[in-house]
C-alpha cells in the first residue's frame, strides 16, 4: 500500500561509541548520535546491531546483512531503522569504523567514532509498520521502518559480518493482519 507519509527527519552524526560483542551481534551504542522524527515523535538514537542474513524479506527475498538503528524516547518508545546491505564493487569506506569492531572478543567491549549518518542510503524513502523487536524479550509496539534502497558494501565487507556472526536472525513472522506501508516521496539524504 502507498502511503504519503513524509520521510523520517533523521539527524544522525559522528560519535564516539561503545562497542560490545553481547554474543548474539556486535552492538554500537553512541554518546550522542542523534535523532530522529517520526509522524511527530523524536526518537534519540541508542545503538545499532546487525543480522545475518536480514530478518526482513523483500518480495520473498533475503539480504546477506540487516543492520538496526534502534531509536528510542525517554518514555519508552522504539522506533528501529532496518538498512539492508548488499554487495556492489569496492569496500564502503562508511561502514570501515564499525567494521573493524566485529572481531571485538565475546563479552568484551572497545570504543569506536562512528558517522551514524554515513551509514544510511541517500534514498529515505522505507517500508514502514507495527511490529516487536526481534530479540527477546521481543517487546511490542515498535515502529519499523525499513529502508526500501540497500547500501552497497564490498564482499569483503559482507564477509566481515558473516564471520562474525551468521544466523543470528529471527526468522520471518507473517503479518498477521498488519498494512505495511510505503512511503513515496523522493527525499535524498545530503552526504
Amino acid at each position: 500500500m502507498l502511503a504519503d507519509a513524509p520521510d523520517p527527519v533523521i539527524q544522525y552524526g559522528d560519535s564516539a561509541a561503545s562497542v560490545v560483542n553481547n554474543g548474539h551481534t556486535i552492538q554500537a551504542s553512541p554518546a550522542r548520535g542523534g535523532t530522529i522524527s517520526v509522524s511527530g515523535t523524536t526518537y534519540a538514537l541508542s545503538q545499532i546491531h546487525f543480522h545475518a542474513p536480514s530478518e526482513h524479506v523483500v518480495n520473498g527475498n533475503s539480504y546477506p546483512v540487516e543492520v538496526h538503528f534502534v531509536n528510542t524516547t525517554a518514555d519508552g518508545k522504539v522506533a528501529v531503522l532496518g538498512v539492508f546491505l548488499t554487495p556492489g564493487g569496492a569496500d564502503n569506506p562508511a561502514w570501515d569504523s564499525y567494521i573493524k569492531t566485529l572481531a571485538t572478543p565475546k563479552s568484551l567491549s572497545e570504543s569506536a567514532k562512528i558517522n551514524f549518518a554515513s551509514l544510511l542510503p541517500a534514498d529515505r524513502s522505507t517500508f514502514r509498520y507495527g511490529g516487536s523487536l526481534t530479540t527477546p524479550p521481543c517487546t511490542e509496539g515498535v515502529s519499523w521502518l525499513v529502508f526500501t534502497t540497500a547500501v552497497q558494501v564490498s564482499q569483503q565487507q559482507i564477509d566481515a559480518f558473516v564471520h562474525a556472526y551468521d544466523h543470528n536472525n529471527r526468522p520471518v513472522e507473517p503479518l498477521d493482519g498488519r498494512t505495511i506501508t510505503i512511503d513515496h516521496s523522493t527525499t535524498k539524504a545530503a552526504h
